[in-house]
């Protein structure tokens, strides 16, 4: 049975190209569509210079057509995704663009592209007499391995180092050289480009379904910008991990310490911004411990391979003799918003910087020495906490449901924190300030909404609480659980029946009002069941309304039967507590 193909945002399949190219040029007014061609060219292009042209198949935007600028390329000539275009879209190309100072045709190691462009070439050199020279970028070092690699080199597969080849050539016209300086330029500068390629999915081209599986945890090393099979495939790990390996296994065969580098971190299609700079954060790092400087640093989507969640990392080497040049030339500034070039620092302490009014604790970080009575205040509260923090996945689970998936996370980092402060609270001689310190330790750290309604739920109760614990009585923490259930309803704009936390906080203090009132003598443990069944009936009977607030309330009607998370959180907690008494 075939899978069924991939969802894209697309019309046609068969229309995906000219559409695309359509758009680009439509929301770029210096570029122009040469007809039926499917390229790309400069409206106006340059006068008395060497012009550049490279290409290949789609589906790696933007590379190539991102980069027509009057700086990089002139043309991209696009075959259809993952294909090679034909001669003739080639030939027509450099007829185009072509003037007589010539034109360099850039090409990416792939036979495809290699013989379609190579015969363009040629061809227009032979039938129309046009100055045109050609290289070919093979920068892939996957399968470098035993003697003679650099010679290897030459037959590798082309990656993102394309892009900087053609920045750094582009420039080099721009600025008046000669195709023969240009060419020759080119070639001296790929013998020090080198990339390597990690992913953790495939991709699919449109219309169709993945062009292969890798399993939840498995990633691959090595692989083509077109899918194709890498090292091989290992489990996920820990980016730091990855990086580490990388560098260890491939990139050190052609760098070494004291060496100045350019490196291109690039996201191959669907990494977040997150990833991609804990990637490059990895990268500078470890090429410091290395001892190796990291002189320019460009990273983003430069070359992908469709959707594809994966990096290229690419690792220029800088020769003396060419070092100044080639800076000059990439820090050469384009128009082309896809050109994100930064010189980067490798040391990490010049980066923060002290806040000029540092955030006030409530409580001093000085352990606390307690009574026997305040120990097992502390060891109860600590026993709450330490109890939730297991319960992380669950609450997870709930979230995602009906939320955004992250309840028990912020629950866990919350709990975590609290346990790692407990010890420089009073709990027993001051028990109220112990109680906003506890919430702002939880708001702090909880994050999103939950962690500021607990905050002011602590805050709010403990002025209802006297400072020592034991002059406290059932009816003050009576008031206290109102004060603060109160202060969750104003802070967080709700109502009853809204299904939110508050619900659950609602309920359980009216439970609480009424038992004080019947039995103003009521012991702990007796009250503190008869509340936690109270917050478990309140958290199922919350599930069977309709949201009004919140994430849930954009579900249309799916919450219902599903348990909101904060509810239950309520419910937990006071469960817990039961137990505790019990």
């Amino acid at each position: 049975m075939s899978k069924p193909p991939q969802k894209k945002f697309i019309n046609e399949k068969e229309d995906t190209i000219s559409e695309a190219l359509t758009g680009l040029c439509q929301t770029n007014p210096s570029l122009q569509i040469l007809k039926h061609q499917q390229t790309v060219i400069l409206k106006t292009p340059p006068k008395n210079k060497v012009t550049l042209l490279c290409g290949g198949g789609s589906g790696h935007e933007p590379a190539h057509v991102g980069f027509v600028d009057e700086k990089i390329l002139h043309a991209a000539v696009c075959g259809g995704v993952f294909a090679s275009p034909s001669y003739q879209q080639v030939l027509s190309a450099v007829q185009e663009i072509c003037g007589e100072e010539g034109c360099l045709v850039v090409i990416k190691n792939y036979t495809g592209d290699v013989i379609n462009f190579e015969l363009a070439a040629g061809f227009a050199r032979s039938q129309s007499g046009l100055k045109v020279k050609t290289l070919v970028v093979a920068d892939d070092i996957a399968f470098l391995q035993g003697n003679d690699i650099h010679q290897k080199k030459k037959e590798a597969r082309g990656l993102s180092g394309t892009v900087l080849v053609y920045k750094i050539l582009g420039a080099a016209a721009y600025k008046g050289k000669d195709l023969d300086y240009i060419q020759n330029f080119g070639e001296k500068i790929l013998k020090n480009i080198f990339s390597l390629g990690v992913s953790m999915s495939s991709c699919s081209l449109p219309g169709f379904a993945a062009n292969f599986q890798l399993q939840n945890d498995e990633m691959e090393v090595g692989l083509g910008i077109h899918g194709e099979q890498g090292k091989g495939r290992q489990k996920v790990e820990q980016v730091c991990q990855i990086v580490q390996e990388m560098i260890q296994d491939n990139f050190l065969k052609f760098i070494q310490p004291q060496d100045k580098v350019v490196v291109l971190v690039n996201n191959l299609g669907s990494c977040t911004d997150l990833e991609i700079n804990i990637f490059a954060m990895e990268v500078l790092k470890q090429l410091k411990g290395h001892n190796i400087t990291v002189v320019r640093l460009i990273e983003g989507r430069i070359m992908t391979s469709l959707e594809m969640h994966g990096i290229t990392l690419t690792i220029q080497k800088l020769e003396a003799d060419l070092e100044q040049e080639i800076l000059e030339y990439l820090d050469l500034p384009v128009q082309t918003k896809h050109w994100n070039i930064s010189t980067p620092t490798q040391e990490t302490a010049s980066i923060y910087k002290e806040p000029k009014i540092k955030p006030q604790k409530s409580y001093s970080e000085t352990k606390k020495h307690l009574s026997d009575s305040g120990e097992k205040v502390k060891k109860g509260i600590a026993q709450i906490f330490s109890q939730l923090i297991k319960l992380e996945s669950h609450f997870n689970q709930l979230d995602s449901i009906v939320g955004d998936g992250d309840c028990g996370t912020g629950m866990a980092r919350a709990c975590q924190s609290v346990l790692q402060n407990l010890d420089f609270l009073q709990f027993d001689k001051a028990f109220a300030s112990s109680l906003i310190s506890l919430g702002e330790i939880i708001a702090n750290n909880y994050g999103g909404t939950s962690g500021p309604l607990y905050g002011i739920f602590l805050s709010e109760a403990s002025r209802e609480l006297k400072q020592d614990i034991y002059e406290n009585k059932i009816q003050d923490f009576c008031k206290a659980f109102n004060k603060g259930s109160e202060g969750v309803k104003t802070l967080g704009k709700t109502e009853k029946g809204e299904r939110t936390m508050y619900d659950a906080l609602h309920a359980v203090s009216e439970k609480f009002e009424n038992l004080v009132q019947k039995n103003p003598n009521i012991q702990f443990k007796e009250l503190t069941q008869q509340l936690a069944s109270m917050a478990q009936q309140a958290s199922l009977q919350i599930s069977l309304i309709p949201a009004k607030k919140g994430r849930s309330r954009y579900l249309n009607g799916k919450e219902i039967g599903e348990k909101d998370p904060g509810c239950e959180l309520v419910a937990t907690w006071l469960n817990i507590l039961a137990q505790i008494f019990k």
